[in-house]
């Protein structure tokens, strides 16, 4: 079986990219064929298999941009199921879509950035109590303005992107 793996990152070396690099070293020891797609201008280095760079697409005119690329590596690699990983801020969710028509394709959540647009601390913005709203208007009305990073805030455009990945994901 050939086996895609995407995710923004290898490096430097987390949760989620360790099980990446590991999965892909059992998944060869099993018998198959696998390869990585990481966002173009991170590091890639010492990698068990071998890995391909994109460009970042975050909304829908980076998807327009970087869907020729996308094409030509399905095309060039032919995987029997894409493999996503952590991909926000990486794939466009017009671009998770796309790949689904194209190719088996299943997500390993890593974390609760898919769900929580405040992962980092999953606190509610205003009261300090812990967040159990799904992602939508409450969020709004509870953490808005919502900061993703330290000095970091995520603006309606990035919360309408963060909703479309999360419906993409569902599909």
């Amino acid at each position: 079986m050939r086996i895609l793996h995407v995710s923004e990152r290898i490096a430097p070396l987390g949760g989620c990219e360790r099980m990446l690099l590991d999965t892909c070293r059992l998944s060869q020891v099993s018998g198959h064929q696998t390869c990585i797609v990481v966002a173009d201008d991170t590091a890639s280095e010492n990698a068990p298999v071998p890995v391909f760079g994109l460009p970042r697409s975050r909304g829908p005119r980076g998807a327009h941009r970087v869907r020729p690329a996308l094409e030509s590596l399905l095309a060039e690699l032919r995987p029997d199921v894409v493999h996503l990983h952590n991909v926000q801020g990486f794939l466009s969710p017009l671009l998770l879509g796309f790949l689904r028509k194209r190719r088996p394709t299943v997500r390993y959540v890593h974390d609760t950035s898919l769900v929580c647009p405040r992962y980092l601390s999953k606190l509610l913005a205003r009261s300090g109590h812990p967040c159990s709203y799904p992602m939508g208007t409450r969020c709004l009305l509870h953490c808005y303005p919502i900061e993703t990073e330290p000095g970091t805030h995520l603006g309606m455009l990035g919360f309408g992107l963060r909703r479309m990945e999360l419906s993409a994901t569902r599909r």
